[in-house]
């Protein structure tokens, strides 16, 4: 932060390669690419000049329908965003669901957590040591039951592994990419959903 508020940019940072435009970062051989920032970032112009293997969308739409094909024949893998951005729309339903139940995430297990943990830990000193169970500060922190950061985050990692899984599962099933993939799994579950409430007609 001190370089930043002395030179009021982060170009020329000690130890650092710098670039005159954003561009060109872009067009570096490199193993992951993430563009992050803006809207259709990678488009017909500059989609051959892509040389990254992975291309992993943390912006909403950084890539167009057209740099999508030319990346898709170039055997480039892209992560799409609707996989990989949806954290903290996620974290947002999460947060909807606290709000409805007026209760925080783990209140209603923690304690109950925290003393199955230390039950665990008797039963496996008994048998090993035989010796009394004496827990530290530091032990006690390890083993409390979960905080709502913890739910939170374990909850985040199964929507998101489970929809990767899901994903990943039909992209290979029916030969297209994960962005196909994606879009053909949310019809689906609306699909479901429609079926399931009667909103189609018989």
């Amino acid at each position: 932060m001190c370089i930043r508020d002395r030179n009021r940019t982060i170009l020329n940072f000690p130890g650092s390669t710098s670039f005159p435009s954003s561009d060109e970062v872009m067009y570096k051989d490199c193993d992951i690419l993430i563009p992050a920032a803006t809207e259709k970032s990678i488009n017909k112009f500059n989609a051959h000049k892509i040389r990254a293997r992975i291309i992993s969308e943390g912006a909403n739409g950084p890539t167009t329908v057209y740099a999508d094909k030319v990346l898709e024949e170039a055997g480039v893998l892209v992560l799409p965003d609707i996989l990989c951005n949806s954290g903290g729309v996620t974290c947002s339903y999460f947060e909807w669901l606290k709000n409805l139940g007026h209760i925080s995430p783990g209140k209603l297990l923690r304690r109950w957590e925290e003393k199955k943990n230390i039950r665990l830990v008797q039963v496996i000193t008994n048998k090993l040591i035989g010796n009394e169970l004496v827990l530290t500060d530091k032990d006690m922190r390890d083993i409390r039951g979960p905080q709502e950061e913890d739910v939170v985050l374990s909850g985040l990692e199964e929507v998101l592994c489970s929809a990767y899984d899901d994903v990943k599962l039909i992209a290979k099933s029916r030969n297209i990419s994960l962005r196909m993939a994606a879009y053909a799994s949310a019809l689906e579950k609306i699909d479901d959903v429609f079926k399931d409430t009667g909103l189609y007609a018989s």
